[in-house]
């Protein structure tokens, strides 16, 4: 994976994001690849007792493209940016933004190993230091301080409203079947009638 990692950002002056963006799914894939890394650093790292297990040479080798992947965790981030810029916030992209901010995280922290002798020495210490916002991060997620999808009918009322939504474009399957309270309660708020050109079509749909 490292080995692909540096490949990537090596040749990325050169091919751009247009390819990668005209999948659709840049964000998606280059979570994975970032979580894929970090799940298989710490396989290999394992509790960090064991010498470096590729050699000295490899060992620090992969150290330093561990640094490719902070290049992935930036251009991650922005394709997500343009998605919510383009589309607003929906369920899977509060929870991709917070896998990039643990990702991030994480990918920082083991790149700061670069500064201690001892093979991914931060392994360790980074995990312990990213249990605490990911166990917060779980609980807010889930609760209805910042439940996912509230986030995601405030984002797509608030668009609509303001405009940036056509009234075709209503996911109002998602908002009675999968958003919860706060999908049925958008609901009976456009059914009641909104300031909107098109309020009367949007409250009997």
């Amino acid at each position: 994976l490292l080995g692909f990692a540096v490949v990537w950002v090596v040749a990325l002056p050169f091919t751009g994001l247009d390819l990668l963006f005209k999948t659709h799914s840049a964000g998606l894939i280059l979570l994975w690849f970032l979580t894929l890394s970090i799940n298989f650093a710490n396989a290999a790292y394992q509790d960090g007792t064991n010498e470096a297990p590729y050699g000295r040479w490899l060992s620090r080798a992969l150290e330093f493209a561990w640094l490719s992947l902070l290049v992935i965790a930036v251009v991650a981030g922005w394709a997500l940016k343009l998605r919510v810029d383009q589309y607003g916030w929906t369920e899977e992209r509060v929870w991709a933004a917070f896998v990039l901010l643990m990702t991030s995280f994480h990918t920082v922290g083991y790149a700061l190993s670069l500064r201690r002798s001892g093979w991914l020495a931060e392994i360790g210490r980074t995990n312990i230091a990213g249990a605490l916002p990911l166990s917060l991060g779980l609980v807010l997620l889930l609760s209805p301080i910042a439940d996912a999808r509230k986030i995601a009918v405030h984002s797509q009322m608030s668009r609509l409203l303001n405009g940036l939504t056509p009234t075709d474009k209503i996911d109002y399957a998602y908002l009675r079947w999968e958003a919860g309270r706060y999908g049925t309660e958008a609901l009976s708020t456009l059914a009641a009638g909104i300031e909107h050109k098109d309020r009367d079509t949007i409250a009997a749909k």
